[in-house]
C-alpha cells in the first residue's frame, strides 16, 4: 500500500526528527511503500535577522540545523516530492492509497484553531477513497476548546482508525462521539538494536560516568539545575546537555546531533528529563532516569509523562519536589528492566493490531 505520512518534521527537534523516521520505518517494514510529505505550513523567519537577534545562539542554531538536516538526508523517505505549499498541497496533494497523520503533538490547541493546518493534521485533502488513518496523535493538552469541536469531530468522522498517544486523548476523542485506540508513541515501536544502529552513526562519543540532562526552556516543577547539583556531588557524574537557549549563562553544553544524542543517552549513568522524549529513550536503552514534570501554561503537557510511565509501571521515576533525600533514593532505586519490557511488548501488539487493522 502507497501510504503519505503527515507529522512534524520541520522542527528542529530530537524527538520530533525520531519519531517521524519510527513511523516510517514501522510501515515499511511492514511491507508499505511509505513516505514522508514535506508541507511547510509555518512562515519562516529571516534567518539573518534571527542571527542578529542572538548572534550566539544564532550560532548554534545554525549548527544544529545543518545537522539535523543531515539526519533528514539519511533517514528520511520523501519519495522525491517537493516541498509544498500549504494551500497548494491542500488543493492539489499526491494521490496514495492512505494518508497516516501523527505522532507528535500534531493536534496542538494552534494547530487545531488554524483553518488550514487543522485540514493537514486532520487529513482534509485527497481522494474520499483514500483511508485515513491517525496513529498516536497527541494534543497537546488535556482539553480541547469547545468552539472547535464540532468541526474536529466531523474531519475525524472521515478517517477509518484514530489513535492517540496520551490517555487522556481518548477521553476526548470520546467526547466527540467517536473512539480512540490509546497507542505507544512510534519510537517505542523499534527495539534498543534499531536506535543502536542510528546512534552508531555519532560522530562525536563521550565517557562513562555522564549525567544527561534533557531540558528544555519549559518551567519545571522543580529546577533541573538544583537537581543536577545533588547528583553530580554525590555520584561524581560529568553533565552532558545537548544544546543551550542560553549560551553565555550555560557553558556545559554540546550542540548534539540526533545521532549523538541517542548515544549519549544510551552511554548514560543517569537521565534527568523534562523531555518527553528523552524519557522514552532512557526506557528503550534501559538506562536509569528521572523525569520532571511542567508547570505553566506547558502543564498540560504533562500527560504524555503520566501516560507512558504509567502504562510502563514507571510512576516512580517521577520527581514533584526538590528534597534531596528523595532524589538520592530515586537515583539509587534500580527500575524493573524485565517487567517494563513485558508491559511495552504487550503495548507493542496492541500497536501492531491496530496498524494492521486500519490499513
Amino acid at each position: 500500500m502507497r501510504i503519505g505520512i503527515i507529522t512534524l518534521i520541520d522542527v528542529n527537534n530530537y524527538g520530533g526528527v525520531l519519531q517521524a523516521a519510527a513511523i516510517q520505518d514501522y510501515l515499511c517494514q511492514a511491507g508499505h511503500d511509505a513516505v514522508l510529505l514535506h508541507v511547510q505550513y509555518n512562515r519562516k523567519r529571516n534567518s539573518f535577522l534571527k542571527f542578529l537577534e542572538r548572534p550566539a545562539k544564532g550560532v548554534l542554531e545554525a549548527v544544529k540545523a545543518r545537522q539535523f538536516a543531515a539526519f533528514r538526508h539519511t533517514h528520511f523517505r520523501m519519495g522525491e516530492f517537493p516541498c509544498f505549499n500549504l494551500s497548494a498541497f491542500l488543493s492539489e496533494c499526491p494521490g496514495f492509497d492512505a494518508y497516516v497523520c501523527g505522532s507528535d503533538q500534531i493536534w496542538n490547541p494552534g494547530n487545531c484553531a488554524d483553518d488550514l493546518k487543522r485540514r493537514l493534521f486532520f487529513l482534509d485533502f485527497g481522494t474520499p477513497e483514500a483511508k485515513r488513518v491517525s496513529y498516536a496523535a497527541s494534543w497537546g493538552s488535556e482539553t480541547v476548546d469547545d468552539r472547535l469541536k464540532p468541526a474536529i469531530a466531523g474531519l475525524l468522522k472521515r478517517f477509518d482508525a484514530v489513535s492517540v498517544r496520551e490517555k487522556s486523548g481518548v477521553e476526548i476523542v470520546s467526547k466527540m462521539g467517536l473512539s480512540a485506540a490509546w497507542v505507544p508513541d512510534p519510537t517505542l515501536l523499534h527495539d534498543a538494536g534499531y536506535w543502536g544502529r542510528i546512534a552508531d552513526e555519532a560522530k562525536q562519543r563521550t565517557s562513562a560516568k555522564t549525567l544527561f540532562m534533557c531540558e528544555y526552556r519549559w518551567s519545571p516543577c522543580v529546577p533541573l539545575g538544583k537537581v543536577r547539583e545533588v547528583l553530580c556531588e554525590t555520584y561524581g557524574w560529568r553533565t552532558v546537555k545537548p544544546f543551550s537557549n542560553r549560551p553565555f549563562r550555560e557553558m556545559n553544553f554540546s550542540c548534539l546531533s540526533p545521532s549523538e544524542w541517542l548515544d549519549e543517552i544510551r552511554r548514560a549513568s543517569f537521565v534527568l528529563s523534562n523531555s518527553y522524549h528523552g524519557i522514552l529513550f532512557s526506557i528503550i536503552f534501559q538506562r536509569p532516569f528521572m523525569a520532571v514534570p511542567l508547570i505553566g501554561k506547558y502543564a498540560g503537557m504533562n500527560d504524555r509523562i503520566f501516560s507512558v510511565t504509567n502504562r510502563l509501571g514507571l510512576q516512580n521515576r517521577i520527581l514533584t519536589q526538590f528534597d534531596p533525600d528523595q532524589i538520592q533514593r530515586l537515583a539509587e532505586t534500580p527500575v524493573d528492566w524485565a517487567d517494563v519490557g513485558q508491559r511495552l511488548a504487550v503495548w507493542r501488539g496492541e500497536a501492531d493490531t491496530f496498524l494492521s487493522s486500519a490499513l
